[in-house]
């Protein structure tokens, strides 16, 4: 993946974020990415990663599944778009592969953040604004975290089986 990004990335200006978004998005609307692309010029990170709360998904989407992680301002889910400065994407380089392994795991995502990070989490009392201050200490860039309310930014096709279920989807 970093391959792909820094090869994707170049020729950028290094100091204005770059929309990234996952190939496997088959329910994306353009309101999701506006919604993505305000928040981003909003926050100003040179890092920033859409998620979802589970109540936006639940009301469109309640059969679709998804791994859910339960934060202080509730029950999260990664989205597939996320923004990059360039220049972030040496920092970013270390932390990808882990975040990769991980992503499917929110336990382990947490411990990425440190193990101090680790408690808190587990008892959902792990904030949006905690996670995104260990992930700019960590990165050494200013991270964010893009609280969506569209769900199509995070129904993704991760089997065969949800190839199905996102035509079944789509026909709707």
């Amino acid at each position: 993946m970093i391959e792909s990004l820094t090869s994707g990335l170049a020729g950028f200006d290094p100091t204005q974020p770059v929309l990234v978004a996952a190939s496997d998005l088959p329910m994306l609307t353009r309101d999701a990415l506006d919604e993505v692309i305000d928040a981003v010029i909003a926050r100003n990170a040179d890092v920033a990663y859409s998620c979802l709360e589970r109540r936006y998904h639940d009301a469109r989407f309640a059969n679709v599944p998804h791994t859910w992680a339960r934060l202080r301002e509730g029950q999260l889910c990664g989205g597939g778009v996320t923004a990059i400065k360039p220049r972030a994407l040496p920092q970013l380089a270390q932390l990808l592969d882990s975040l990769g392994a991980a992503r499917k795991a929110p336990l382990r995502l947490a411990s990425i953040l440190g193990w101090d990070i680790v408690p808190q989490f587990v008892l959902g009392r792990l904030s949006v604004a905690s996670a995104e201050a260990r992930a700019t200490r960590i990165l050494g860039a200013p991270a964010a975290a893009i609280q969506c309310t569209h769900p199509e930014i995070a129904i993704n096709v991760d089997r065969v089986s949800d190839v199905a279920l996102a035509e079944m989807l789509l026909a709707r």
